[in-house]
């Protein structure tokens, strides 16, 4: 299990919540890309 800060800038605009994922396939990197792609400088990578 993990926590993860929703956080822009110095303040936690919406805090922290706490999730519990379980993943077989695609990868756990594949899932989180998908729900929050990377960005760059706050704006998204092209893929």
């Amino acid at each position: 299990m993990n926590v993860i800060n929703f956080a822009v800038g110095s303040s936690d605009e919406l805090g922290e919540i706490t999730v519990e994922v379980t993943v077989v396939e695609p990868s756990v990197d594949d899932v989180i890309d998908h729900i929050a792609p990377p960005t760059e400088d706050g704006e998204p990578l092209q893929q």
